[in-house]
């Protein structure tokens, strides 16, 4: 009899150290109380192992709060940034105004088709030039553009023949003189 009673002593010394634990941590302290009185040892070991409630709350509270402060933040950041928008449109629509343009997107949110020709040459037609086709013939000119455009057209001149104008450094091949290429494509 002794003995029960000295057992069940135990029993609720170990419900009442869990149960007292467990409220500390955020946890139902009755719930906790019989799982220490039926459980010992084990009841104590799991309401210590658990994570603290309390803390998790602490945690989620401070996000909350973080999250609604960064929520403001991009908030007014998208006013500030909306406003220097609408000040940027504003003044390209003045400076078009002034400088006669639209430069304002054309439809949806597509931009405007690119031009398949230059508005003018960059090579002058009546610049003089020298070329070789091969090296078997030899460098020929000095010659207008306008020559070099014909023997283009004609096959006589490819990308790997030879030019020179002055103003260049030596002899490259047409394929390596992209405007020269162009304007001779272009014909």
């Amino acid at each position: 009899m002794e003995f029960m009673l000295m057992e069940l002593i135990v029993m609720a010394v170990f419900g009442g150290i869990v149960a007292a634990i467990a409220h500390s941590r955020g946890r139902s302290p009755i719930g906790w109380f019989f799982i220490g009185l039926f459980a010992g040892c084990i009841g104590l070991i799991l309401v210590l192992v658990l994570p603290d409630l309390n803390l998790e709350e602490e945690r989620r509270s401070k996000l909350a709060t973080e999250n609604k402060r960064l929520k403001e933040q991009i908030r007014k950041e998208r006013q500030v940034a909306d406003q220097r928008h609408s000040e940027t449109i504003g003044r390209l629509g003045a400076h078009d105004a002034v400088l006669g343009l639209d430069t304002s997107p054309t439809s949806g949110d597509a931009p405007p088709e690119l031009p398949t020709e230059r508005a003018g040459s960059t090579i002058d037609p009546d610049s003089r030039w020298h070329y070789a086709a091969s090296e078997a013939e030899g460098t020929q000119g000095p010659v207008p553009f306008s020559k070099l455009v014909a023997l283009w057209s004609e096959g006589a001149l490819d990308g790997n023949s030879l030019v020179w104008s002055q103003g260049m450094d030596d002899w490259s091949r047409i394929e390596d003189l992209p405007d020269v290429e162009g304007e001779l494509r272009r014909g």
